[in-house]
């Protein structure tokens, strides 16, 4: 949080970007705070894709967009990565989380046919 604070100070001075830490599963930020919601590469650590998809929903105004950036469970247990720290994600699983939570039109992109990594979106209804 200290880097991105001194990295984007003039936003930050300018009232334009704020950092805080915590929790998918409980943001500390009130209901219908945000347009946008972009997280890459994190979806692995949260608690419960459930739990954190409705949070983004909560803190999401009506017809907010949420964009989930992650590599696929596949992909991830090729890389052997530990399971204690990481756990790994079907896409599937993004999606019926993010509709669970009340998103609409929830879909999987791959940015390219090179890219091993997908794009998961959804609309805050």
């Amino acid at each position: 949080m200290n880097a991105a604070s001194h990295r984007f100070a003039d936003a930050v001075r300018a009232g334009r970007a704020e950092f805080r830490t915590g929790l998918v599963e409980d943001l500390p930020l009130p209901d219908s705070t945000f347009d946008k919601a972009l997280s890459v590469h994190t979806v692995y650590f949260w608690q419960s894709l459930r739990a954190g998809s409705a949070e983004l929903h909560r803190v999401l105004k009506p017809g907010g967009r949420v964009v989930l950036g992650f590599l696929p469970k596949a992909h991830m247990d090729r890389m052997n990565m530990p399971a204690d720290v990481f756990t790994p994600r079907e896409p599937d699983e993004v999606i019926a989380a993010l509709r669970e939570a009340g998103f609409s039109d929830p879909e999987v992109r791959r940015p390219s046919t090179e890219t091993a990594w997908l794009v998961v979106t959804g609309i805050r209804r």
